[in-house]
C-alpha cells in the first residue's frame, strides 16, 4: 500500500515588499516549512515540486543518528514503492552496523540536515 505524500502549503503570488531571506534555497520562496516531520512532504509549485523527506525510525529512540543530505539513490523509488532514507548502499551498511551493535530498529532514528537532495549536491 502507497502512503501519500503531503503538499505543501506555498505562495505562489509575487509580493512587491521587502522580505527577509529565507532559510530554503530560491526554489521554496513563498513556502512554509513543514509542520511535520514525520511524513514525507513535496515542496514548491506542483510542476517543480521537491520532495521533503522524512527521518526512519522511531522518532521517540534513545538514539539519534543525523545525516548531511538526503542522497539521490533515497528517492529512487524503481525498487521499492516509496522514498526513504537508508535506502541507498550506505544506509544500508549503517543499518547492518547498527544491528550487529546490537541495536533494534525502535532503538534509534535517522534524520538529515538537508530533507532533500541539494542540486548539483551542494
Amino acid at each position: 500500500m502507497k502512503t501519500p505524500v503531503a503538499k505543501s502549503r506555498c505562495s505562489t503570488a509575487n509580493s512587491a515588499t521587502k522580505r527577509e531571506p529565507s532559510l530554503y534555497p530560491v526554489q521554496f520562496a513563498g513556502c512554509e516549512p513543514p509542520q511535520r516531520i514525520t511524513e514525507n512532504l513535496l515542496i514548491g509549485p506542483p510542476s517543480a515540486a521537491t520532495l521533503h523527506l522524512c527521518g526512519r525510525g522511531n522518532i521517540a529512540a534513545p538514539v539519534m543518528i543525523t545525516g548531511l543530505s538526503v542522497q539521490p539513490e533515497d528517492i529512487d523509488t524503481r525498487y521499492r514503492t516509496l522514498p526513504m532514507m537508508l535506502s541507498g548502499s550506505a544506509g544500508t551498511l549503517l543499518q547492518r552496523c547498527l544491528s550487529r551493535a546490537g541495536f533494534r530498529d525502535e532503538d534509534w532514528y535517522f534524520t538529515s540536515v538537508v530533507k532533500y537532495v541539494s542540486p548539483d549536491g551542494k
